[in-house]
This record gives structure tokens, C-alpha cells and sequence, in this order.
């Protein structure tokens, strides 16, 4: 009985703190859409998991128009990356 219970403490406290980890899978950030998204990708940001975050892309138009037509969620993953990392949040 006291192994069942230890098991499932650990099984519960594995799930609490992959939680609350501040990078998501493949070092991506959360979508900053609330509060706790913001302090979490300001962490992933700080910590290392997103720190060489940035926008590289030079030309007409600018990653934030790119990503309100669809550009972060419809575009190739190394696309995102290469050209729109910070703001489509695939650090």
C-alpha cells in the first residue's frame, strides 16, 4: 500500500513540475496570452531555453503582420525560425 502511494506522489509531482517548466517541447516558449505565459517565456528567455531569440527577417512587411496572417501557425517549422523565431515563439 505505501509503494502504490509513493508511486503515485511521484507520478503527481512529475506532471506538477513539467508544469511548470518555462520552455515548452524543443526549447519553444509558451504563447504569451496571459500573465502567467508572459513571466513563463520571460524565463525561457532569461534562462537560456530562448535567450538568442530574435527576428531576422529583413524586407517588406515584418513578423508580427506575418503572424496575424497565419505565418506562425501554416509556415515550415525551420522557416519560423530562421526568419520569425521570436515572434511565432520557436526559439
Amino acid at each position: 500500500m505505501l509503494t502504490k502511494v509513493l508511486i503515485l506522489t511521484l507520478l503527481v509531482l512529475a506532471v506538477v513540475n513539467a508544469q511548470l517548466l518555462p520552455c515548452g517541447p524543443n526549447n519553444t516558449c509558451p504563447d504569451p496570452t496571459t500573465q502567467e505565459c508572459n513571466v513563463a517565456t520571460q524565463e525561457c528567455e532569461t534562462k537560456g531555453g530562448a535567450g538568442n531569440c530574435v527576428d531576422t527577417f529583413q524586407g517588406k512587411g515584418n513578423c508580427a503582420q506575418f503572424k496575424r496572417k497565419g505565418f506562425c501557425y501554416t509556415g515550415t517549422l525551420e522557416a519560423k525560425k530562421k526568419y520569425c523565431a521570436k515572434t511565432c515563439n520557436v526559439c
